[in-house]
């Protein structure tokens, strides 16, 4: 590997590493001008619930986490940054031009990802180029926001990722492609055009080529890539599958490395997921540095960055490693379950993949309603109601969605529609408590518990997982 200039502290984050916390904090420790490739593919604004069945720890356990963002995501202090500039105001009237136009949500989302990227311009080279993985849905308001901080002038592509296996449409086209957007810190950046040509259109010849103005010249090996990538997702079957939801193939980011960067540049990838991009860089012998929240993710790569430098020569191991570095870390909603029931889980949804989104919801729904009933002996978890009928409960929270909890099956119970009406966006405590002070409802029964305690599901369960999430909550806030 070329010897490069070590800009990075020793006992800091350095490449080789793998930050698990906030990246945001984590970026903040690195040098200025350090980073040569930004590859992120971070979460789109999709509104959805994400969730995979994955190997961690030698079990299968659920990854899961949310999609959708509000302004309780996004805290003071990085708000507070984005007014402080007057180099920011083009920043900040995008923002404000997509609260206007798509809502508080999308607000708190590119003031997420804004705040991050001013971070990484920092740290970016400026021979460096920045890679943003969306989709069509955020991409316009992506693009607009990417122009403010990289400047327009430095935007040199946007790139479609047509993976061909589309999903159904119904009332609208089916959607079979991601954009990536790529921007460079300056006009002085690395682009290796032979690294990444194109075979020739089917028929050309060396005659051909000749006979076309080029007499004397020796036929090139390939043209220049267009600004379509035509690459299938990776399936079920895929060797390349670890389970993960957001999981891309490995020849995406191998024709994104190779273009930007030589051997023995540092790659950073913030939003790491299953550490694709760290895998590919280390095996294109460039040297990388990972971040993620999700402590499962966290495992994942570090896990797959392991097996890839076993397979390496011995000398080559030596000169590479796998180190873990822990920041602190915000409450982010995941959740595990038991291998059975994730297994089961994934297994009853492939029979509606492919329909809308709010039929897999539903489906999605039912299911986690129908378990959870089953443990309650048909029986309302808030007020101790019984029914036949399981079109008499929904699906409910048990820590609350607002608060980050996600709709899995350690985190949801069976609440009869009155209960889940008082309860709304609050906690089961706060529910117990207006049902016992106000006698809200008819069906409430105290002998209900005793059956309860018989079965296994108590009002300790839930109190119990509520007193954790708000502890690892205030841990959090400690570090904000």
């Amino acid at each position: 590997m070329p010897r490069k200039k070590d800009v990075f502290a020793r006992d800091g984050i350095r490449p080789g590493v793998f930050y698990y916390g906030d990246n945001l904090e984590g970026m903040q420790k690195l040098p200025d001008a350090c980073i040569d490739l930004i590859y992120l593919d971070p979460p789109f604004n999709s509104k959805k619930q994400w969730s995979g069945v994955v190997e961690w720890r030698d079990k299968m356990t659920e990854v899961a986490f949310r999609d959708t963002w509000t302004m309780s995501d996004i805290k003071q202090v990085w708000f507070e940054r984005i007014q402080s500039k007057e180099a920011y105001q083009p920043l900040r009237e995008v923002a404000e031009a997509v609260r206007i136009t798509a809502g508080e949500n999308a607000y708190a989302y590119i003031l997420y990802m804004a705040i991050r990227l001013i971070e990484m311009r920092r740290v970016l080279k400026d021979t460096g180029s920045v890679y943003y993985h969306c989709d069509p849905v955020m991409s316009h308001s992506v693009k607009l926001m990417m122009d403010s901080v990289f400047g327009a002038k430095n935007f040199r592509n946007e790139i479609v990722w047509y993976y061909t296996n589309a999903s159904r449409g119904k009332r609208v086209l089916a959607k079979s492609h991601d954009v990536i957007l790529w921007y460079t810190k300056s006009g002085e950046y690395a682009f290796n055009r032979d690294d990444i040509l194109a075979p020739f259109a089917s028929g050309m010849t060396e005659w051909r080529y000749t006979r076309g103005g080029q007499k004397g010249k020796p036929m090139p090996k390939g043209k220049t890539p267009d600004d379509v990538v035509v690459l299938p997702s990776l399936n079920a079957m895929d060797k390349e599958r670890l389970g993960y939801p957001t999981q891309k193939p490995e020849k995406l980011l191998e024709r994104i490395i190779l273009a930007s960067t030589n051997e023995g540049d540092v790659v950073l990838d913030p939003f790491a997921g299953s550490g694709t991009t760290c895998a590919v860089a280390e095996k294109l012998n460039r040297r990388r540095i990972g971040m993620d929240i999700n402590r499962e993710a966290a495992d994942i790569s570090t896990k797959r960055l392991r097996a890839v430098i076993k397979s390496l020569s011995k000398k080559e191991q030596k000169e590479r490693h796998s180190l873990f570095y822990k920041g602190s870390k915000n409450v982010n909603g995941v959740r595990r379950q038991t291998a059975a029931k994730s297994v089961e889980q994934a297994k009853s949804l492939q029979n509606i993949i492919g329909e809308s989104d709010k039929e897999v919801s539903a489906a999605h729904r039912g299911k986690l309603k129908e378990a959870a009933l089953q443990v309650q002996h048909g029986r309302c978890l808030g007020c101790g109601r019984w029914s036949l009928d399981g079109a008499n409960f929904d699906c409910e929270h048990i820590y609350p969605k607002s608060q980050g909890g996600l709709l899995t099956q350690n985190n949801t119970q069976a609440l009869c529609g009155n209960c889940n009406s008082i309860k709304g966006n609050g906690t089961m405590g706060e529910l117990w408590k207006r049902l016992e002070t106000k006698a809200t409802s008819p069906y409430w029964n105290g002998d209900f518990w005793r059956l309860v305690l018989r079965v296994g599901v108590a009002k300790n369960y839930a109190k119990k997982d509520l007193a954790d999430a708000k502890k690892r909550c205030a841990k959090a806030d400690k570090y904000a």
